[in-house]
């Protein structure tokens, strides 16, 4: 019956067009078309499972025909386009007269009410599972309260694939050009009807099913507060019957206090407070989290209360997703800092090989010393963390804020303008090392600072005089004085010399001086036999003569006792030997005094010398210098 009426309408949009005007150029042609296009229309029609796919392939091809002919005809081919629009509603209007609906429609049933019908299908929808979900999404509705805000969110939003139905902002169904064309309307004006009927159906059902739904709303939130509740007792029971008892049986074992070198930070016993304080206080998060889920659960059973929940939820969800989602959009920058880290670890436990096996002396380098190799591994790791803190800045997390940069830009300006005296010192520092200058435990000079050399930093060198007096020296102050080094036996084969001297009368021979100050040198403990000391006469002044004693030793630290042993053997051999020390000015008047020479180097029977007086030629009184009358 169907195809029975397709097939009469197709004939007399066939014959009208046959009836109108036509040119006399080219009618033949046009007519053995519309008469090929036709026979085609009839083949597609009995081979269709559908009249929806007969009138589509019918239609296309009428306006294929059309604009062949607008090139030639543009008058024909408009009544031609308007005798197509007139049998395509003509049949449209006869099949849903004879069926009700096109084969395959789906009802939309709410709360045993139809509402409309679903008469074509939508994407990989059909009409019956787009009437299904037209069903959920209304009956949801139901189970709230219809605020009048909500009821005034009801409205039509225009696509290139159809117009939404919308309520809230979320679409309850999607009227398309096929529903329309089924309808024989126009796509808005079947929009406009359709949502007209939403919006009389959920005024008259308002809360229709709030009644029905209560006892088990509250069905359930006696089961959820009966379950929190029972959670709760055994969360406290399982804290204090097993995990205090636990606790406090550590005391004395896993709990033994917490000491600083020799100061006790934590006892046992406030060790063991301190664990049980802890548990209690996760204890109490847990319940907190507990009750913080249960509000939202109980609220959400409620639609007057839905909401409130959602919100409650968002409070935790919200901050979760943005962790996580942060988290998984950081994996690939996690990623690329963790292989830089990796080549940097890498290749700073090579060059840390590289360095310990030149300062341990088994890979020599002519041209670099072993001396140097730990602060020259350390500028290279200094260098390589600048590096590598350079390559990953941009990938850490907020490198690009505002607040980043700004923090950045503060600390370099600090920096700058702070650390002019340290760059100064470390450089310093640098230079030090790499001049050998001295190294640590050499005994060195450092203008009126002598001593030890104990500690070498960046900034300062730490000096240990002689009286146990620790003096700190900035770098730059010795790159900028002139430093005397005592231990040169640890850069060649050579020993120091220590030198002193003493000033002796013209009275006293000069070999003699030598073999004294010779015999004193070498019965000094820490004074070397070889090479041989040696005595350099320096000077030639009005009351005596300088000699310089010089002898080597390899004992640098023990300059101070060397020099005082020395000294005492001076004075003893000189004394021995009766040779006065009367420098650098010695002025006496023997007038029965003793003699500077100590009492037990002088003869038992010695007797001080006295005055003696003798008249000269002129009848004066002299003074007999050389004591004698």
């Amino acid at each position: 019956m169907l195809k029975k009426h397709l097939l009469s309408f197709i004939f007399l949009g066939w014959l009208t067009f046959l009836v109108m005007p036509m040119p006399t150029y080219g009618q033949s042609q046009t007519r053995d078309s519309l008469q090929r296009l036709l026979d085609e229309a009839k083949v597609a029609l009995k081979k269709s499972d559908s009249v929806s796919r007969s009138e589509k392939q019918l239609r296309e091809g009428l306006l294929l025909e059309v604009d062949s002919l607008r090139q030639k005809d543009k008058e024909r081919a408009t009544k031609l386009e308007q005798v197509i629009k007139e049998i395509r509603e003509k049949l449209l209007l006869t099949i849903k007269s004879d069926s009700g609906h096109v084969k395959g429609a789906s009802p939309v049933v709410v709360l045993q009410d139809t509402l409309f019908w679903i008469e074509g299908a939508f994407g990989p929808y059909s009409p019956q599972e787009r009437a299904e979900r037209i069903e959920n999404r209304l009956g949801n509705l139901e189970r709230v309260f219809l605020r009048k805000d909500i009821m005034d969110s009801l409205q039509l939003v225009h696509r290139h694939y159809g117009v939404d139905i919308q309520i809230n902002e979320k679409t309850i169904h999607t009227v398309t050009a096929d529903d329309a064309r089924v309808e024989g309307m126009e796509r808005e004006a079947l929009a406009e009807k359709q949502m007209a009927i939403i919006a009389e159906h959920l005024r008259q059902n308002k809360g229709g099913m709030l009644l029905k739904e209560l006892p088990r709303q509250l069905g359930l939130s006696l089961l959820v507060i009966f379950v929190q509740v029972i959670l709760i007792v055994l969360l406290n029971r399982l804290f204090r019957k097993r995990i205090d008892p636990k606790l406090l049986s550590l005391e004395g074992g896993l709990f033994k206090g917490f000491k600083f070198k020799n100061f006790e930070l934590l006892t046992p016993e406030k060790e063991t407070r301190l664990a049980l304080l802890f548990s209690k206080a996760v204890r109490y998060l847990i319940i907190g989290v507990m009750l913080f889920i249960t509000l939202p659960v109980i609220f959400s059973l409620y639609p007057p209360t839905k909401d409130l929940a959602h919100q409650l939820f968002g409070y935790i969800a919200n901050p979760f997703k943005a962790v996580v989602s942060a988290f998984v959009g950081y994996i690939p920058n996690l990623i690329t800092i963790l292989v830089i880290l990796y080549v940097v670890r890498q290749l700073l436990k090579f060059l840390k090989f590289f360095a310990r096996e030149i300062e341990l002396g088994r890979l020599k380098l002519s041209w670099f010393y072993p001396d140097w190799a730990k602060p020259t591994f350390n500028i290279l790791r200094a260098f390589i963390y600048i590096i590598t803190f350079v390559m990953i800045f941009p990938y850490l997390p907020a490198s690009e804020s505002p607040i980043f940069k700004g923090v950045s830009v503060f600390l370099g300006v600090v920096f700058s303008i702070g650390s002019s005296s340290v760059i100064g010192n470390i450089v310093s520092g640098l230079i030090i090392t790499y001049m050998r200058s001295f190294q640590l435990g050499d005994r060195i000079r450092i203008g009126e600072i002598f001593g030890d050399v104990v500690e070498k930093t960046a900034f300062v060198t730490r000096i240990r005089t002689t009286k146990n007096e620790y003096i700190s020296v900035p770098n730059s102050n010795i790159t900028s004085s002139h430093v005397v080094n005592y231990s040169t036996k640890k850069y060649k084969s050579e020993n120091i010399i220590l030198h002193t001297k003493v000033t002796i009368g013209y009275d006293v021979p000069w070999k003699t001086v030598h073999e004294l100050l010779i015999q004193a040198a070498i019965q000094t403990k820490t004074i070397r036999k070889e090479p041989t000391p040696f005595v350099l006469q320096t000077s030639l002044d009005d009351f005596y003569v300088t000699y310089e004693l010089n002898a080597h030793s390899d004992a640098p630290h023990l300059q101070t006792e060397i020099y005082s042993e020395l000294h005492q053997n001076i004075q003893d051999i000189f004394n021995e030997h009766e040779v006065e020390i009367m420098s650098p000015h010695y002025r006496a008047a023997r007038d029965g005094n003793q003699t500077t020479i100590p009492k037990k180097y002088l003869p038992e029977d010695y007797r001080p010398p006295s005055f003696r007086f003798r008249k000269d030629e002129g009848g004066e009184e002299d003074e007999d210098k050389n004591g004698e009358g």
